[in-house]
């Protein structure tokens, strides 16, 4: 018979202090306000330490050396009583690190998290006036009429990117 813990995972991104949600247990994640590509520093046996500290947070950041922040995995942790009807994935390595003697994850976002809408939006340069062409790959774009940089407004990013918010995942022990 198996065991299944739901777990809750977020930080926040060291490049812009962004809250970052973890939807998926990888060892790189995009932020989703920046698009900085993210490396995780996932702490050892994790579960173990869920349950026996408090705070439930632990240092994180990047694992390059010109990282100077250091910032915190928020987790919650409960028990539950069955796995959920979403699909289940092997442990990997990875997995097995964090959470000792886990079988399958589940629940987990799509890889790599939220992607930019698929449709261009047109915005009007702050500047001159002229028709931006907003992709989404960007938050500086540059206006083609007159070659001043524009930062785009945050309802306009969430627009592309919607918010994400921190997700349950469930392990099989």
């Amino acid at each position: 018979m198996s065991d299944f813990l739901g777990v809750r995972v977020g930080t926040a991104c060291p490049d812009c202090m962004g809250p970052m949600p973890i939807t998926r247990i990888a060892a790189q994640r995009t932020c989703h306000h920046c698009l900085s590509a993210i490396d995780l520093d996932w702490p050892r046996d994790l579960l173990s330490r869920a349950w026996s500290e408090s705070p439930r947070k632990w240092p994180i950041g990047k694992l390059d050396s010109s990282a100077n922040v250091t910032l915190a995995f928020k987790l919650d942790v409960m028990r539950v009583g069955r796995a959920p009807e979403s699909s289940a994935r092997p442990a990997d390595a990875l997995v097995a690190t964090v959470f000792p003697g886990a079988r399958a994850v589940y629940g987990e976002g799509p890889e790599g998290d939220a992607r930019p809408s698929a449709q261009p939006l047109v915005f009007a340069c702050m500047s001159c006036g002229g028709g931006l062409k907003v992709d989404g790959t960007s938050r500086v774009v540059a206006c083609r009429f007159c070659n001043d940089s524009n930062f785009l407004p945050d309802t306009l990013w969430l627009q592309m990117h919607p918010a994400l918010k921190r997700r349950w995942l469930v392990i099989e022990y």
